[in-house]
């Protein structure tokens, strides 16, 4: 599956639904995307993630820290990310 980024708005909220793999190529996308908001909050949407590598899961850790909302997040992805958090 290709992978896609679809941005709405709720309010002040930016919103970016994510569908597809995700992997270091669509990180670096994304993170220009979201480094090109000024808003309130932003929320990525994975409920259309099919697939995720290291790279992508690290980029989340970090985007959880820095405020970045996650909505529904795959299980597998939020385990990977308690284990990524553990060994850093």
């Amino acid at each position: 599956m290709p992978y896609k980024i679809d941005r709405s708005m709720e309010g002040d909220v930016v919103i970016f639904t994510l569908s597809g793999d995700l992997d270091a190529q669509h990180v670096a996308r994304l993170q220009i995307l979201v480094d090109q908001e000024i808003v309130l909050g932003i929320v990525l949407d994975l409920k259309e993630i099919t697939r995720a590598d290291r790279e992508a899961i690290r980029f989340l850790v970090v985007a959880q820290d820095r405020g970045i909302g996650l909505t529904n997040c795959p299980k597998y992805v939020l385990t990977w990310m308690a284990v990524e958090r553990d060994t850093d």
